[in-house]
């Protein structure tokens, strides 16, 4: 991060958003990425889940760490057990996760729920089901993070954590701007997490 700081003792503003470098001291915008995980997963065992897989891919930046974290606690509070082989750690070769995510829910103790921290792995998911004729949402439910406009379209409509991009990106200008403008606003060495959306669809409904 060296050539932040040198950014930074030039006098230029630096907040960080979304995918955050924590242990840099400034502003941080991000969404609440654990307590988002942890009404995602809630919302899964609303629906009658109790074997709920975690598909952990951004293992290595923060956001993926927290919305692991959500993960498991919202599994503490229902008295759940943490199971390590539900915890699918997923990397950039999809070939390779899709035969991980396929053994997995070809077994005899197959997961009945499905939280994706992106859209990319829960499109996997669809596809694994259709080959494996596992229905969404009767046999295994599906929730995601996701931006993706054409969730709604998907069969079944996919269900989705919507991260606030609008609100942080407004909320970082703000930041910015009062910066320039008023020379004595300090930029503080803080985290600001605002909260996503859950857009229930039918690859959770129950039917």
């Amino acid at each position: 991060m060296e050539h932040i700081k040198e950014i930074t003792d030039l006098g230029v503003s630096v907040v960080f958003f979304d995918r955050i470098c924590e242990s840099f001291p400034t502003t941080k915008v991000t969404a609440n990425d654990v307590e988002s995980a942890f009404q995602a997963v809630e919302h899964l065992i609303q629906q009658g889940c109790k074997r709920i897989a975690y598909m952990y891919v951004l293992q290595n930046f923060s956001i993926g760490k927290r919305r692991l974290e959500g993960y498991v606690k919202a599994l503490e509070k229902h008295n759940i057990p943490i199971d390590e082989s539900l915890i699918l750690r997923c990397d950039q070769d999809y070939e390779g996760n899709y035969q991980l995510l396929k053994s997995l829910l070809n077994g005899s103790n197959r997961p009945d729920g499905i939280l994706s921290p992106v859209e990319k792995m829960a499109i996997t998911a669809y596809y694994v089901c259709d080959e494996l004729q596992l229905n969404i949402p009767n046999d295994v439910k599906i929730i995601s993070f996701t931006c993706l406009s054409f969730a709604s379209l998907l069969s079944p409509s996919l269900t989705t954590v919507v991260p606030p991009a609008y609100e942080m990106g407004e909320k970082v200008a703000t930041l910015l701007m009062n910066s320039l403008e008023k020379k004595k606003y300090k930029l503080y060495n803080e985290e600001i997490h605002l909260p996503a959306t859950i857009i229930e669809r039918n690859s959770t409904r129950l039917l």
